[in-house]
């Protein structure tokens, strides 16, 4: 398997850095554990992707307990959150 940049960008907590990983095509978000503080998460939506050089940017939308940025994640990945009311 071949191995993809991502590019962190704006985490006021970690600053911006890059990560080489193995995983697959990347998705729209990405959750990483704060080092040192296992309750913690940082989140990043997905900018941009370039499958020729094999680099994601993502920027950062939010930190804290997953159970309080799962709407901030959801909002900025333009997905609808578990407490919106679908319209028929």
């Amino acid at each position: 398997m071949r191995c993809w940049v991502y590019e962190f960008l704006g985490c006021p907590h970690t600053g911006d850095y890059q990560q080489i990983t193995y995983e697959g095509t990347p998705g729209e978000v990405a959750l990483r554990e704060r080092p040192g503080s296992p309750t913690l998460m940082d989140c990043f939506v997905r900018e941009s992707v370039d499958d020729v050089a094999m680099a994601a940017r993502f920027r950062w939308v939010a930190s804290g307990a997953p159970s309080s940025i799962a709407s901030a994640l959801l909002s900025a990945a333009g997905l609808p959150s578990s407490n919106s009311r679908l319209d028929s």
